[in-house]
């Protein structure tokens, strides 16, 4: 039934990737569940306001809607990760045979903590897991749709009962940062009128040296930045059944017009589309 319905590169998807040299991930509205393992270097990675200096055996787990940047560190070791993503449609079929089989997203949402960090022992296996999905979803093997999304839902399996035996205590919330309470603020705020000018000033920067700074921590201006939480609150309330055209109230858009143009622009598809196709 998977392998008739679903498809890799469509469905879900994983990969490895190593980084020779420092790269900077912009700010971007993640439209898929995501989980990263660290398997060599260091990283900066900012998920919804939460701050994480990653290091190697560390798992991140992104819940479909979330925001993330990162910079990537590459100073005398590249810097590596798996990278394993389901989409909604997907998770919602795996859903269809255990209710709970998206328990680490929804712990991770709930909390505002994204990084599960292991003991060596417990993370090299689920390195395995990883590299092994990694291996089956780029191979052209007999059964190989089928088997990655079976190793798939067991690796999920294994983060779901590892963070359900730790506890509260299994997921970590981020460090604080200069930009920590920048960014609190504009979650807060974003639906309003904001200016470079009147953020720079609450916080006692300049304006200059608060853009300057946010572009070089986050990989996109204040401006644009802003912009995607409010697309992402437009998003979060089509999904909950919101009208398309009263979705943009709920995110401080003046009108729909504006709504409409910068949605497809950042995600190349209408509200409309967007919405058929992910309920």
């Amino acid at each position: 039934m998977v392998a008739t319905q679903f498809r890799r590169k469509e469905d879900y998807q994983a990969s490895f990737a190593k980084v020779e040299k420092a790269e900077q991930v912009a700010s971007a509205v993640r439209e898929t569940y995501e989980m990263l393992f660290i398997t060599q270097g260091t990283a900066e990675y900012w998920v919804e306001d939460q701050y994480y200096k990653v290091r190697e055996g560390d798992i991140l787990l992104v819940p479909a809607g979330a925001m993330v940047g990162a910079t990537l560190k590459a100073r005398g070791c590249p810097f590596g990760r798996h990278s394993v993503w389901v989409t909604r449609r997907f998770l919602s079929f795996l859903k269809q045979q255990d209710t709970e089989i998206d328990f680490a997203f929804k712990q991770a949402d709930q909390n505002k903590s994204y990084l599960l960090r292991l003991p060596a022992e417990e993370a090299a296996a689920l390195q395995e897991g990883f590299a092994a999905i990694v291996q089956e979803h780029d191979e052209a093997w007999l059964n190989a749709e089928i088997s990655c999304a079976a190793l798939l839902a067991v690796l999920l399996v294994r983060i779901n009962r590892l963070i359900h035996e730790k506890g509260a205590d299994a997921m970590l919330q981020g460090d604080a940062n200069r930009l920590s309470e920048v960014l609190t603020y504009l979650h807060e705020k974003c639906t309003e009128p904001i200016a470079v000018e009147q953020v720079a000033e609450r916080f006692s920067y300049s304006a200059s040296h608060l853009a300057h700074s946010f572009k070089k921590q986050m990989g996109t201006s204040l401006y644009h930045y802003v912009l995607l939480r409010r697309l992402r609150i437009g998003q979060a309330a089509m999904l909950n059944n919101t009208p398309v055209k009263e979705a943009y109230l709920r995110c401080g858009f003046g009108d729909y017009a504006g709504f409409y143009r910068a949605f497809i622009k950042e995600f190349g598809v209408s509200p409309q589309q967007y919405k058929k196709k992910n309920q």
